[in-house]
């Protein structure tokens, strides 16, 4: 159970920390638009870059920031019946659930990898008048959703525990969950 924990752990903390790194390109998701803004209408020159970093930098936003957002618990969810239930019973139906977001979260993963793997073999570029290259966002991109599914089995393992015992992982362990 110790081993089960520590990696846990592990996938818990590169959530938080690839998390939190992620939230750094919404400040400079800000910083690009206000650029493009003053560019555009205080000197009539708009820059041919600025709409396309945007949604490559909100795209890995996204990618990026989901682990954390699965640790906290933040995903939308339909919690008509699932609120009213215990944690125990919220574990159970986590348990039963899985199968869903696992399928869902594999065929992702696996199309994003194999897209990273042609993009970075060919050097794939974005095919725009700024034409940068594609295959780091792609890679990025894929490195985020895996994080995302190993934080869903992560979430799994925790969930299982939960439904099993009826205590959380850190209670068997003696340690304060945190």
């Amino acid at each position: 159970m110790r081993l089960l924990y520590r990696i846990i752990r592990v996938i818990d903390a590169a959530s938080k920390v690839v998390g939190n790194v992620s939230l750094l390109l919404v400040f400079t998701l800000m910083i690009v638009m206000v650029y493009e803004v003053v560019m555009r209408y205080l000197f009539t020159a708009p820059t041919i870059w600025a709409m396309e970093l945007s949604g490559y930098l909100m795209l890995l936003f996204v990618a990026l920031g989901g682990s954390l957002t699965l640790l906290k618990d933040k995903h939308i969810n339909v919690d008509i019946f699932y609120s009213r239930l215990s944690p125990r019973g919220q574990a159970i139906m986590n348990v039963f659930t899985f199968g869903l977001f696992f399928a869902f979260i594999y065929f992702f993963f696996s199309l994003a990898l194999k897209q990273t793997i042609t993009a970075t073999k060919f050097l794939h570029a974005s095919g725009t008048i700024w034409n940068p290259p594609i295959w780091p966002i792609k890679m990025l991109v894929t490195f985020g959703v895996g994080l995302v599914m190993l934080q869903g089995i992560a979430k799994f393992m925790r969930d299982l525990v939960m439904a099993i015992t009826g205590a959380p992982i850190e209670q068997h362990l003696g340690e304060e969950k945190g």
